[in-house]
């Protein structure tokens, strides 16, 4: 049976806290400017997309590592995003139609191609400012399938260290050269944070055999992270810092239950937190609410509720329906 990590849940959890409370704080001000005085800016909140990275490079690499058939796999990854992605789609543009947010919304055309998940690559606008990280999720994805089909996702050490070279030259290229590598080429390659999903990789490696050579990795994706962004250097070591304690079996104590609920609606949260949450902000400015605590707060506990309703009514049901319907035309058994 699949060991369910819930310790990585827990991080999701802190993840998807820390870029709420960025939104809600620091973003929002930055867009709108905050009404009300004593709104602390929340400015390391926007690192949580770094450890949604890490995250996601140790569990897609554990589940294809797992797979029988690229297949199984195709049908997992699109059984977990799109649907509940579909409905985060279509609730943020309506909730925009019906409460304006000036400078956030989109056209209709602009929205219908949205739901394919791919509007960056025809740069067509966000429904939600949030989704630009799901494309880099999705050239991961895409990067790992191509590996499984060819093979060469057993020599992941060799492939991981090129591509990490790769990043730094273009790195290089760009900083002291001033030429700058195509949009499309630094998503297709994930030029700006391979390393992080390189990073998780190794960590679930180190996890299952000890050997020197993915610890070298993990010190390479460190190393590699100081030349593309160091500011996020120090946060990151705590980031990898937590990873080899999970290794080492000791986050045991992060198995707090709120994080752990948490990282559990973490998906759904993240989609549609942002927006929504501004509409609730700027209608308690409106309705004379000024307090900063309940500015921040109501509109966490709301989006938190409708992250949990839109969990157990619409992203856990179709991914078991559509996994079912999968297996019982010959798929991967549940």
């Amino acid at each position: 049976m699949k060991k369910r990590f819930y310790e990585l849940d827990a991080l999701r959890g802190i993840a998807a806290l820390m870029v709420v409370l960025y939104h809600y704080t620091k973003r929002y001000d930055e867009i709108y400017t905050h009404k009300t005085m004593g709104i602390l800016h929340f400015d390391i909140g926007r690192y949580g997309i770094q450890l949604f990275f890490m995250i996601s490079g140790f569990v897609i690499f554990m589940t294809i590592n797992k797979t029988e058939k690229i297949k199984d796999f195709v049908i997992s990854r699109f059984s977990r995003l799109y649907p509940a992605y579909w409905f985060a789609v279509i609730l943020t543009y309506s909730a925009t139609l019906m409460i304006p947010l000036p400078g956030r919304m989109v056209g209709l055309s602009e929205a219908l191609i949205n739901l394919s998940m791919f509007q960056t690559w025809f740069r067509i606008p966000n429904v939600d400012g949030v989704y630009w990280t799901l494309a880099i999720e999705l050239s991961f994805y895409i990067i790992m399938c191509l590996l499984y089909v060819s093979g060469y996702i057993k020599k992941i050490v060799t492939v991981s260290i090129i591509w990490m070279v790769i990043i730094l030259l273009t790195n290089h290229i760009e900083n002291y050269y001033g030429y700058k590598v195509h949009a499309a080429v630094k998503l297709a390659l994930i030029l700006d944070y391979g390393h992080l999903f390189i990073a998780g990789i190794m960590f679930y490696k180190l996890y299952e055999d000890k050997k020197l050579k993915y610890l070298f990795c993990i010190a390479f994706s460190y190393m590699v992270e100081y030349k593309v962004n160091s500011g996020f250097l120090i946060i990151s070591g705590v980031y990898f810092l937590l990873f080899c304690f999970l290794v080492l079996n000791l986050l045991s104590w992060l198995k707090f239950k709120p994080l752990v609920f948490l990282g559990a609606i973490s998906y759904s949260l993240y989609l549609i937190h942002q927006n929504v949450g501004y509409i609730i902000i700027r209608v308690l400015y409106d309705r004379g609410i000024n307090n900063p605590y309940l500015i921040i707060l109501i509109p966490i506990v709301m989006t938190i509720i409708v992250a949990f309703f839109m969990n157990i009514l619409v992203e856990k049901p179709s991914m078991r329906l559509i996994r079912v319907y999968y297996s019982d035309r010959g798929g991967k058994k549940n």
